[in-house]
């Protein structure tokens, strides 16, 4: 054993290896956040998928307990039902639906880019059809199309 030398890492290997585990901390953190920012929006797109599937859910209801066709009057689409009517209009960029003896309109569906509620005639059936874009946020590449379609109870017959 000699005397006088100690075995020890200079200054410069620790310089050294504290900036190449900064640098892997840092390159870990970057994954980090993208992973959660990528999580929010992943969020934020299942929620509003689950919203205007329940809407278009709701609207496919609405068509079925309709006691008569369906008519659209100045952008609105109005449903008699046995005992209500209910209307559906595109106003604002949001889907709103009214039921009679309700004070206002309610807010079903936000970031709208466009809707469409229509008839359309097959075979010796006819059937509804609800048309929706829904607005392209920062993430999205394409707009995202939904298409719902529905006939009425009484056999919806020509």
């Amino acid at each position: 054993m000699k005397a006088g030398r100690q075995r020890g890492f200079t200054f410069i290997e620790v310089m050294v290896y504290t900036i190449v585990v900064a640098v892997v901390f840092s390159m870990g953190l970057h994954s980090y956040v993208k992973s959660q920012q990528f999580s929010g929006a992943l969020t934020l797109a299942a929620r509003q998928t689950m919203m205007i599937i329940q809407a278009g859910e709701r609207w496919r209801n609405d068509i079925r307990l309709a006691v008569e066709d369906p008519v659209v009057e100045d952008g609105v689409f109005c449903i008699v039902q046995p005992s209500n009517v209910v209307k559906y209009r595109f106003y604002g960029g949001c889907v709103e639906r009214f039921l009679e003896g309700e004070l206002d309109w309610c807010v079903i569906l936000y970031n709208v880019a466009a809707s469409e509620m229509s008839r359309q005639d097959r075979n010796h059936t006819t059937c509804w059809i609800w048309e929706l874009e829904v607005e392209k946020n920062r993430e999205q590449k394409h707009p995202a199309f939904y298409t719902f379609m529905a006939v009425n109870k009484k056999g919806g017959e020509n």
